[in-house]
């Protein structure tokens, strides 16, 4: 639904249960999308308490979503409430009918992954602001990873007085390259893999067609770019 530094925010749906990945835009932004039918949501997961990631937090927890982010994220908006959520690392949450595991990845706040597990699409790993991926999963049937910047693009950026060096470093320690997107991807059994798809690119580091020219035909698997309007089938096994 949305994805970039100015706000992220995505919706696994099935024709009954609907989770929200992230609250970085508006609720009623998601209300729309939703057709304003709130009734099959179970609830919104966020992966850390920056704005394009949080920012609109406390407006769902308000209408009465329930959350599960870390407590340091509900620390940060100042909410309290029987609907919140804290998360721990690699323990198993229930909301409806996905499974959701969170753990903890290498960003400069507490950041959380999560494995997300549903009977209709199988399962599915969410991973976002990290410098990088110590995990591996089997059985996956989606991913949705950050593949924020290029190494080399962000070099001559660098270079050419585009970014201060300073917020290159930063960027290099906290999100993930595509090339080490594309190196953990190696490592994983992607044999029941559906979708990959490609989630907080930089605006000013990266390059869609690329990134997504090279993961395609690195793993001959579909790769999407996320972005506003895009819709994809998560199926559980693939086509």
């Amino acid at each position: 639904m949305a994805s970039s530094s100015a706000g992220n925010c995505y919706i696994l749906y099935t024709d009954s249960e609907v989770l929200i990945l992230e609250a970085g835009v508006r609720f009623s932004t998601v209300q729309k999308e939703l057709n304003y039918n709130l009734t099959k949501v179970k609830g919104v997961i966020v992966t850390h308490l920056h704005g394009d990631h949080s920012k609109y937090l406390s407006q769902f927890v308000n209408a009465g979503i329930s959350c599960l982010a870390d407590e340091s994220v509900f620390e940060h908006h100042g909410l309290k409430g029987s609907n919140l959520i804290t998360a721990e690392h690699q323990k198993e949450y229930k909301l409806g009918g996905f499974n959701v595991k969170p753990f903890s990845v290498e960003h400069d706040v507490p950041t959380f992954g999560f494995l997300l597990d549903h009977e209709k699409m199988g399962k599915t790993v969410f991973i976002t602001d990290t410098g990088e991926v110590n995990y591996s999963f089997k059985g996956l049937s989606n991913v949705i990873i950050e593949a924020n910047y290029g190494e080399q693009i962000i070099y001559n950026n660098v270079l050419n007085g585009v970014i201060h060096p300073v917020h290159g470093e930063r960027v290099a320690k906290s999100h993930l390259s595509l090339e080490k997107c594309a190196e953990w991807l190696g490592l994983m059994d992607l044999s029941k893999v559906n979708n990959i798809v490609l989630v907080h690119l930089s605006s000013q580091n990266s390059d869609a067609e690329i990134f997504k020219k090279r993961i395609e035909e690195s793993f001959c698997k579909k790769t999407h770019i996320a972005k506003k309007g895009l819709d994809i089938e998560f199926g559980k096994y693939p086509f």
